[in-house]
């Protein structure tokens, strides 16, 4: 990382985060909202934006009715109300997820933070001319055109519902989530489903299982079950090789890519432990790297 911008003066800098409400289910909107609470502990001016904030005028009289109601009850979870008025959008960053179609607030600059891989509609309303890319993880950043400029941005918010209280372990579970356009025939017809289950009742489970079946290859269910003891087992994809599917072997640790790789899982859960020990500070260098590649991007100086 250059370090010209080392010394910018965080009081000229806002950063505006495009977010729907918290959802302790939804890994991105925990991610959105944990980067707006680090970056402000960090000493950078970061608000919220609510994605639900302007009434789309094509949706029903009804349709209109569940958005307000929706938007009403946005939440910011743990972290503290950071709301961002229409006045701080013109002189702000403005991040927006991978999931956010256009420029819904006009921003004029814009990063785009790619929290999963982008479909073709999603990139195509993008504007790879002038905003800045950056991606949670290197594999979200595969369909970007060749020669597109990208950073690595990674926040996460561990739940502290997730430890291994060395209960016995009797069943075995599964999780869908994004993998619902997988064929599910992969697990075990006695497992539990945790997909709609609170975070104190994933734990439960994961607590007392042997392994968790995967059909989401990046969940973060897939750390937490880990963290309880259960193995986590991804369920491959079928031509995609494990250093494809996570080409960093340090984010391997404690995972299972197929039921070939538990003994890898059982070995390394040792060191996943201690990468999520160590994890905060290496995000936080992320974050000064991610302030200094925007400045640069945007031609922000101190002056």
């Amino acid at each position: 990382m250059s370090d010209s911008f080392a010394d910018i003066d965080k009081g000229q800098l806002r950063f505006v985060i495009w977010a729907p409400r918290y959802n302790e289910n939804s890994g991105g909107a925990i991610a959105l909202h944990a980067l707006c609470n680090r970056m402000n502990e960090l000493g950078y001016q970061a608000k919220i934006w609510s994605a639900h904030k302007f009434i789309p005028k094509t949706l029903s009289g009804l349709g209109q009715l569940i958005w307000q109601r929706w938007h009403l009850g946005y939440g910011y979870g743990p972290f503290p109300v950071r709301k961002a008025r229409w006045a701080e959008i013109r002189n702000s960053i403005i991040v927006y997820p991978e999931v956010a179609i256009g420029n819904p607030v006009d921003a004029e600059r814009i990063v785009r933070w790619l929290l999963y891989r982008p479909t073709d509609r999603q990139l195509s309303s993008f504007d790879l001319s002038s905003e800045m890319l950056a991606y949670y993880m290197p594999s979200f950043a595969d369909t970007l055109p060749d020669g597109t400029m990208s950073h690595h941005l990674r926040i996460q918010h561990f739940n502290g519902e997730y430890y291994d209280a060395g209960h016995e372990r009797t069943e075995n579970c599964f999780v869908v989530h994004k993998g619902a356009d997988r064929v599910l025939d992969r697990h075990p017809a006695d497992c539990v489903s945790v997909d709609k289950l609170s975070h104190a009742e994933k734990a439960m489970i994961y607590r007392r299982s042997k392994r968790l079946y995967s059909y989401d290859l990046y969940s973060m269910n897939n750390i937490y079950a880990a963290v309880c003891g259960c193995i986590p087992v991804i369920v491959p994809v079928e031509g995609v090789s494990v250093e494809e599917w996570m080409p960093e072997e340090h984010r391997r640790y404690g995972l299972a890519y197929g039921e070939e790789n538990i003994e890898w899982a059982i070995a390394t859960r040792d060191r996943l432990l201690q990468r999520l020990a160590d994890a905060e500070a290496e995000e936080n260098r992320m974050i000064h790297e991610f302030v200094t590649n925007c400045c640069l991007h945007f031609g922000i100086t101190n002056q």
